[in-house]
């Protein structure tokens, strides 16, 4: 009778522990359980490194069964990842991203240009030294400067001017294709100033109003463009009939540096 006391006693006090190993031991659904305790490495890098990838419903967006009901563990990339675009036409997205736990992770290939062909483009139809370059010269991958890394020009090239910063140089110059040069109507002339620094100087120190003017709002659409002095001041001697009025410059000086036809030091 004491033995079946006893017996009765200590199942009462192990039911709970009992229970507890009995639920450890059955297998939970899926979208119930706490992925991460078996996969501590991969929550960790989601919950990190996840970007659009965490989701609201969990894992199981992505991962939709368990082995071993089904060895398709991961959803192909395809069932979110559509669209025209030539990136989502890859044919191995683990070739550039490295984990779909760390998406934004991607390592360098050779093969840059299958996601970026309008890079290719550039380079290829606008030869210079940059065009010979591997992708990865300048987009360097690591943990410091991942993908989209975008180094500064100064790195390799000599600034034009000391106080020349990499914004600068992008004003008028396309890394990948940095010889055709191109910039905004509103550049600022100290920009220009930077390579051009004679006609700068002049036109600073002039007191006509040229020197009011951006040096982008006469040289307009490409660099080396010149205009001409009738595109703006239509013939003012035309109606004198003067048989120079054409040829500003033998009075006027240059645009950059004007002179006052009745000054005695005109310069031709």
């Amino acid at each position: 009778m004491k033995l079946f006391a006893s017996i009765v006693i200590w199942l009462m006090l192990c039911q709970p522990l009992l229970a507890a190993e009995v639920t450890k031991a059955t297998p939970e659904p899926i979208g119930g359980r706490d992925c991460s305790a078996c996969h501590p490495q991969a929550a960790s890098l989601l919950a990190t490194s996840g970007a659009r990838h965490v989701h609201s419903t969990g894992c199981v967006y992505c991962h939709k069964v368990h082995p071993p009901t089904d060895a398709q563990v991961t959803t192909p990339c395809s069932q979110c990842h559509t669209g025209d675009s030539p990136h989502y036409h890859q044919p191995d997205c683990k070739g550039c991203h490295m984990s779909a736990h760390a998406p934004l992770q991607i390592r360098y290939l050779n093969d840059c240009l299958g996601c970026h062909g309008e890079v290719n483009a550039k380079l290829q139809q606008n030869a210079s030294k940059h065009s010979r370059l591997a992708c990865t010269k300048c987009h360097v991958s690591s943990s410091t400067k991942p993908h989209g890394f975008i180094p500064d020009c100064r790195s390799c090239h000599k600034p034009h001017d000391a106080d020349q910063t990499a914004a600068d140089c992008r004003k008028c110059h396309d890394a990948h294709m940095p010889n055709k040069i191109s910039y905004e109507m509103n550049t600022p002339s100290r920009v220009c100033g930077a390579c051009h620094n004679k006609a700068y100087k002049l036109l600073t120190a002039s007191k006509a109003k040229h020197s009011k003017i951006v040096c982008a709002g006469c040289h307009q659409t490409r660099h080396k463009m010149v205009p001409k002095c009738q595109d703006c001041h239509h013939d003012p001697h035309a109606a004198k009939a003067n048989p120079q009025a054409s040829q500003c410059r033998r009075c006027h000086n240059i645009a950059h540096d004007l002179s006052d036809p009745t000054s005695k030091t005109n310069k031709e």
